[in-house]
């Protein structure tokens, strides 16, 4: 699931069909105080309580080929919390708790239509979530996309991309090592699309 909110409160769920999502970056022409967040919601994340993450990242799929974008300063976090739950009206991005661990990503001018671009890790942030003492295996997972600086105006929003294919929508991918499996990596790669 994904889903776009600007900090004056607009809310857009996932779309339903294979469309462009909203920008991942930007804002939305009505000044820095309407700055975009996105966020992805990843179901049954199958990390054993208190695992060592060793890689983490969210891949997305270019949904069209444009270029010239201002470059945005996005600040990536997860939601700190052991079971994110689903959007809706009520229960929107602005309102998540977010989790101590962070990092900035300066998003790039340009991108090509179905060619896969990766955020920077965000290691941190998973971790800070498996390790929480109510994390269980198979719980829900999100990560959160704040712009936080950059051109104050819809000129050049950052970042369309496929946000209901079954296999080109956004995806997580987290490498660990658990008490479960001691001396193995393993790796788990998630669609952030249905529910």
């Amino acid at each position: 699931d994904n889903a776009s909110q600007t900090i004056l409160g607009v809310f857009t769920t996932n779309p339903t069909g294979v469309y462009g999502a909203p920008p991942l970056a930007g804002a939305t022409g009505n000044g820095v105080e309407d700055w975009r967040n996105t966020a992805f919601r990843f179901s049954s994340v199958t990390i054993p309580q208190g695992s060592t993450i060793s890689s983490a990242k969210v891949t997305f799929t270019a949904f069209s080929t444009r270029s010239g974008f201002p470059s945005y300063t996005v600040a990536m976090y997860c939601e700190d919390t052991d079971n994110s739950a689903d959007f809706g009206a009520t229960n929107n991005i602005l309102t998540r708790v977010l989790t101590t661990a962070t990092g900035n990503w300066a998003t790039p001018t340009a991108q090509t239509i179905n060619v896969e671009f990766d955020s920077p890790s965000v290691v941190s942030q998973v971790q800070e979530v498996i390790d929480r003492s109510g994390w269980v295996s198979g719980n829900a997972l999100m990560v959160i996309f704040k712009t936080t600086a950059g051109a104050a105006d819809d000129s050049g929003p950052y970042g369309d991309f496929f946000a209901d294919d079954s296999t080109s929508c956004a995806l997580l991918t987290v490498e660990y090592a658990s008490s479960v499996s001691v001396g193995d990596t393993d790796k788990l790669s998630l669609l952030g699309v249905g529910n």
